[in-house]
């Protein structure tokens, strides 16, 4: 389990019915149906799938255990990148209605993502993005975002040789060591920022020059 997915179990324990869904997700609930396919005799088998789709749309109303697609999964990692771990708050606020959205009347939905169909996998990427203002660039071993980029809206500068990154989608990093940073003159700045190995993070305007560190403080 990656350090993100710890934090989305954590989470998951902290909603209604909480500790109920981390047990279903441990089960499996789709299970029943599952096994309703190795059922012998029609009649029998559609029997079997009736009642377990009941159940299951029963348990699913009643809260006890949630649909999170990987796109929603994705958009919260992205804008809880920089947040500190566990980061049961931040994600909170990240993942905000995915918990209900799918129930709800009118909700967002998601396209589901086929491995198989790169196209249709990029397109969601591009959403996944889009949406929250952050493109990863690279990945760790483990599948962790370790590189990601944003776009800055403005740099306030205070003291000496220190200030903060104000991002176009909200976020706020914070230099934690004096370095001079050059900002463009014209065109858009973006923030190219790498997740350490040993912890903390850096920045580097544009992905060339000078890096700083930096930690996320909004």
């Amino acid at each position: 389990m990656t350090r993100f997915s710890a934090s989305i179990a954590a989470l998951a324990l902290c909603l209604p019915g909480g500790a109920h869904a981390m047990q279903q997700a441990e089960d499996d609930p789709l299970s029943p149906v599952l096994d309703c396919r190795e059922v012998p005799g029609d009649a029998e088998r559609l029997a079997c799938f009736d009642d377990a789709t009941a159940a299951l749309a029963e348990r699913r109303s009643g809260g006890a255990f949630v649909v999170v697609r990987r796109e929603q999964v994705e958009q919260a990692e992205r804008e809880a990148f920089g947040l500190p771990t566990p980061s049961v708050g931040g994600l909170a606020r990240s993942l905000g209605a995915l918990f209900t959205s799918e129930s709800e009347p009118g909700g967002p939905r998601h396209d589901a993502v086929d491995a198989a169909e790169p196209a249709r996998a990029g397109d969601a990427e591009a959403q996944v993005a889009e949406a929250s203002g952050v493109r990863v660039l690279e990945r760790d071993d483990e599948g962790e975002a370790e590189v990601v980029i944003m776009q800055i809206r403005r740099f306030d500068e205070y003291g000496y040789q220190r200030g903060s990154f104000h991002m176009t989608n909200g976020q706020v990093w914070e230099m934690t060591e004096t370095e001079r940073m050059r900002m463009p003159r014209s065109g858009e700045a973006e923030a190219h920022i790498r997740r350490l190995r040993t912890g903390g993070y850096v920045l580097r305007i544009n992905g060339r020059g000078a890096t700083t560190n930096v930690r996320r403080v909004r």
